[in-house]
């Protein structure tokens, strides 16, 4: 369900992404002769570079956060099944009145958050082709 909820906005990333790709260097391959097989994986595709990182890295963040479709649904399920970090600490923190344990389940996601977006971004930097950013 998750994967379906946010399918359209990340479509509109690529369609996005998809459009800011230059004609003139798509024309310039199939003018140097590029079928487009190689158009696609020599041109599109590493144009498509940041846009690909961003749709990833947003992605990973939302599933570790993903809270009210499990609450919802399950409420972590049998056996703690599918429980998420998000409803663990709702379920100390709120249900079972823990607030300090809540609370430190809430500082680690925002710890295991930062270094997955700090990692994340030290390992996928490259410069933009367009922007040379």
């Amino acid at each position: 369900a998750l994967t379906w909820k946010y399918f359209g906005f990340h479509m509109l990333l690529y369609l996005t992404g998809l459009q800011n790709i230059p004609t003139e260097i798509e024309e310039a391959a199939r003018i140097d002769g590029a079928n487009s097989f190689q158009s696609f994986f020599r041109i599109t595709l590493p144009l498509l570079g940041s846009t690909i990182r961003t749709s990833v890295y947003l992605s990973v963040l939302g599933s570790i956060q993903q809270f009210i479709l499990v609450w919802v649904m399950t409420k972590g399920g049998p056996v703690n099944a599918s429980e998420t970090m998000a409803t663990y600490m709702y379920r100390f923190g709120f249900v079972r009145y823990q607030l300090g344990y809540g609370s430190a389940v809430a500082i680690i996601m925002f710890i295991v958050c930062m270094i997955f977006s700090l990692l994340y971004q030290a390992l996928t930097r490259k410069p933009d082709y367009l922007t040379g950013l």
